[in-house]
């Protein structure tokens, strides 16, 4: 459980980081204060689905990503219209990627540092 939020609360921060760039990109001058509990919202429903999604144990990894991004696009789909995201569906279809990539490499760190640990933990015991 502990994780999961973990995991919400860092795509929600990614998630509003790259939706600021965006806005600041489309020369946007404010963003509602509303807009980041949507945010967090929607990144609760992603990480619910992808957990639900992660029982069926695909084997392939690429098959497993791509419906990662499919469900991640789906859903900010979906949530932009009774949010009144009025965003170019291209620009939604990016900042998910965005997120997703970046998620992705944040768990590719943590679990190279898991692996250093356990070797370390493997290198102690052994002496």
């Amino acid at each position: 459980m502990k994780k999961l939020l973990t995991h919400i609360f860092a795509s929600t921060g990614i998630s509003l980081i790259v939706l600021a760039v965006a806005a600041l990109l489309l020369k946007a001058h404010w963003l509602l204060l509303v807009t980041i509990f949507q945010v967090l919202l929607v990144n609760i429903l992603i990480h619910l689905s992808l957990l639900a999604k992660k029982k069926f144990e695909l084997k392939s990894a690429l098959i497993s990503s791509l419906l990662d991004i499919i469900i991640i696009e789906g859903i900010l789909f979906v949530s932009s219209k009774p949010f009144d995201w009025n965003a170019d569906d291209r620009v939604l279809l990016l900042i998910g990627f965005l997120v997703y990539v970046a998620s992705q490499a944040l768990d590719l760190f943590d679990l190279s540092q898991e692996a250093q640990e356990i070797n370390a933990l493997i290198k102690r015991r052994r002496r």
